[in-house]
């Protein structure tokens, strides 16, 4: 080949010679008609493409372009094609100079010609099978329950039709059920121009999405940038494997959807717009790369567990208009400090339930309560809780190993069951005067309290409360032993007469006292004495000695379980008897 090609340069250049020095020659002449006709094709090699995908040519190993082919192609060598089609197409045809080229062995291969090698490969875009969808009859409308691809590659989108025809009958297709779609490989979801009912697990476990469409004629839903919306202003879903770091939320949205962003795979930063008021439960859950999202000051509510699993959030700022935050709203997350706005009346249930980087927390006047484990086994190490707050719930501080200072405020009404139970770094409680209500020892466990006579007090005169030899009891018509210190190092205790009631876990974990005398007031038991001596390490077996002023007949009269159970669960007694006046009783 390459010798025609200096045959045929030489035969031009040689005509043009004659005729550039010819000055006689008339200016109409040129070169014989049929000369140009036999001109020879170049060796080359042509790729067309139609549709959406790619085409790659190697020989032995080397990539095959347009421009590299004479240097490394000779007539009749073997040309391999890798033939991809995008997401949603599929092959229609590949051809050679108009000649079709079937598959073999899973590979297009052909064989060089001499002149020009044109590659014509067709892609055509998958059609959505309505086949493919199933669904469910209510109301006269359907609603999609399933997809199963009928084809090897899936559609893209894949098209929610208008309409469906089932036993000769047409329903307009109105709703996604829940897990519609789960555990498909669906990239692109067009939704139809009559869906309208779409419920927080629609699209749970679409763990491919990357986009939403929407048909243009849906007056109840639209998709921007990849995001499903609705009319109503409120953002409906992000795709969970949406393509940027970055999410912007936007403009004029007034809420987040239940789930609306959660478990969203790549997103690190969510951009809120001013004029958002409600956040939706479990909006963002397990969002486990974001760390960054700070609520415009016009959000009013967040969600049950709206953040729960966020790790990667450190700090959130949540505005100066919040008023409700949801159960769990900061569950296990990676919060490390936090403020909370003058606004916000309850921080709620297990909100920073297991929040071990939680460090900092800094209240604003205007808070009233904090609910039931709303900050168990956080990382805080000190607590000052504003004048504002009056109830202060069951475990809201229960295992906070690092916390060694908590401030209560005056005016505070109430103190939950185990509130800072084994919050071993506390070494002082000062009680307020003005609580009424005190819950199963809310300070049990912890580890120095009541080892120094200062370390557990009573500040002023509360007519409900008192500290008497370092041991909490309540006053009124039924005195009850409330809390014996775990700090307490003396070895024996005489609970004073007129007492009636020990308290449920009321000497839990003590491990210093032995000998505990009872006297004759008291009626009820309640498991005061379960898991004493339960961190003992010198591997002797420890035991309780009971000493009651009555008589056995008088001590078998004593409610000793209550609704706890065994009265004295983990402790062994000495003998395995109570002392009484009257000699000595084997007990259960």
């Amino acid at each position: 080949m390459k010798k025609s090609f200096v045959a045929l340069s030489i035969f031009l250049a040689t005509a043009a010679l004659v005729v550039g020095c010819n000055n006689n020659l008339p200016t109409s002449t040129s070169l014989p008609s049929s000369s140009i006709s036999e001109t020879p094709e170049l060796f080359s090699y042509k790729i067309s493409i139609t549709g959406e995908g790619s085409v790659k040519a190697y020989k032995d190993g080397i990539t095959i372009t347009e421009d590299n082919f004479a240097q490394n192609v000779e007539v009749g060598d073997s040309i391999t094609l890798v033939i991809t089609p995008n997401q949603g197409y599929e092959i229609t045809s590949v051809s050679l100079n108009g000649n079709y080229i079937a598959k073999s062995n899973g590979t297009y291969t052909f064989t060089c010609v001499d002149g020009e090698n044109h590659v014509n490969v067709i892609f055509s875009l998958i059609e959505t099978n309505n086949d493919d969808f199933t669904f469910a009859i209510e109301d006269n409308q359907a609603i999609v329950t399933g997809y199963q691809c009928s084809t090897i590659t899936l559609p893209s989108p894949v098209v929610i039709p208008n309409t469906v025809t089932l036993k000769n009958v047409e329903y307009k297709v109105t709703g996604i059920a829940d897990y519609a779609f789960s555990n498909t490989d669906i990239s692109c979801l067009r939704l139809g121009s009559n869906i309208k009912s779409i419920t927080p697990l629609s699209f749970a476990n679409m763990n491919f999405l990357t986009s939403f469409e929407v048909d243009e004629n849906n007056t109840y839903l639209f998709a921007e940038n990849d995001l499903l919306y609705s009319k109503d202003n409120q953002l409906v879903r992000a795709p969970i494997n949406y393509q940027h770091k970055t999410l912007t939320v936007r403009s004029g949205t007034t809420s987040l959807a239940d789930y609306s962003i959660s478990s969203v795979l790549l997103v690190e930063e969510v951009i809120l717009p001013d004029g958002l008021k409600a956040v939706g439960n479990y909006a963002f859950y397990f969002d486990k790369s974001l760390s960054k999202c700070d609520m415009p000051d016009t959000v009013e509510s967040i969600g049950d567990f709206a953040f729960r699993n966020c790790q990667d959030l450190n700090t959130i700022d949540l505005g100066i208009s919040l008023n409700s935050i949801g159960s769990g709203a900061f569950y296990t997350s990676g919060i490390t400090t936090i403020t909370f706005p003058s606004t916000l009346k309850t921080i709620s249930e297990y909100c920073f339930y297991y929040c071990k980087s939680l460090k900092s927390i800094y209240f604003n006047e205007g808070l009233e309560t904090i609910e039931e484990q709303a900050f168990i086994s956080t990382a805080l190490t000190s607590v000052t809780l504003p004048n504002s707050l009056r109830y202060l719930k069951g475990h809201a501080f229960e295992t906070c190993s690092s916390l060694t200072n908590i401030t209560l405020n005056d005016g505070l009404l109430e103190i939950g069951d185990l509130c800072f139970s084994r919050s071993y770094s506390l070494t002082k409680i000062e009680i307020p005067s003005s609580v009424t209500t005190m819950g199963i020892n809310p300070f049990s466990g912890i580890t120095r309290l009541g080892y120094e006579d200062d370390s557990f007090t009573i500040r002023g005169n509360n007519p409900n409360f008192e500290i008497i030899d370092g041991v909490l009891f309540s006053k009124g018509d039924n005195p009850t032993l409330i809390c014996y210190p775990v700090g307490k190092i003396d070895t024996s205790y005489t609970i004073p007469n007129g007492i009636t009631t020990l308290a449920q876990d009321s000497f839990i974990y003590q491990r210093s006292v032995k000998t505990i005398t009872i006297p004759v007031s008291v009626t009820d038991i309640n498991g005061a004495f379960v898991s004493m001596y339960t961190d003992m390490t010198d591997g002797q077996i420890h035991t309780l000695s009971i000493v009651y002023l009555g008589t056995s007949a008088q001590f078998r009269q004593i409610n000793l379980h209550g609704s706890e159970g065994e009265w004295h669960s983990g402790t062994t007694l000495t003998n395995g008897s109570v002392t009484c006046s009257d000699g000595q009783i084997i007990v259960d």
